[in-house]
């Protein structure tokens, strides 16, 4: 037993159409999200954290014959730019579309990828916070709210008031985020 004090938290703003990734389930010609306990399939015609381009995405990909997709992830990068990544039912099987299809859509999808590889495009997108640019590929993990992150990268550096004479160690440091954030306020870091 922890005896834990919760003394406020960070309001995220803004509170809609925020998220830049989204995993979605395709079954019986219809797409949505999985409910968690019974796996029931939820369509949705607009998702409220969901970003306005992976919305419109979404919208589009419902044109397409989806029949041999299981799933669908949808990642956004800071320019509007996707990366789509279809994993199919069986490994074999064929697409129903070309990547050249998917990426006629608006112009805005840089990368298709097809059960973790890649079939057409640059596998990479990018963020600029705090005046840094974040570069992550499809299977990285980077925050799905940067708003958010903006906010917690600020709180860090304000809460620390760090002198530039510390060590910093980012543990599970992904693509780097808080380690390069606060790079510029320390002597050292160190990412793990």
């Amino acid at each position: 037993k922890y005896d834990i004090t919760v003394t406020g938290a960070l309001a995220s703003d803004p509170h809609h159409f925020y998220r830049n990734n989204i995993l979605l389930k395709h079954r019986n010609k219809k797409v949505g999200f999985t409910e968690p306990v019974r796996y029931r399939l939820v369509e949705f015609d607009k998702c409220w954290i969901m970003s306005p381009a992976i919305n419109e995405f979404t919208a589009f990909l419902r044109t397409l014959s989806l029949s041999s997709i299981n799933r669908i992830n949808i990642r956004e990068g800071d320019d509007g730019e996707l990366i789509v990544g279809f994993a199919m039912f069986k490994k074999s099987a064929p697409l129903g579309f070309t990547a050249q299809d998917i990426r006629k859509y608006g112009g805005k999808v840089k990368c298709v990828l097809v059960n973790a590889r890649l079939s057409s495009g640059e596998d990479m997108l990018h963020y600029t916070i705090h005046g840094i640019k974040y570069l992550f590929s499809s299977n990285s993990f980077f925050q799905t709210n940067v708003h958010q992150l903006e906010n917690i990268l600020t709180f860090f550096r304000d809460t620390l008031a760090l002198t530039g004479t510390e060590t910093v160690v980012d543990l599970h440091a992904g693509v780097g985020t808080i380690g390069l954030f606060l790079a510029q306020y320390a002597r050292r870091v160190y990412g793990v």
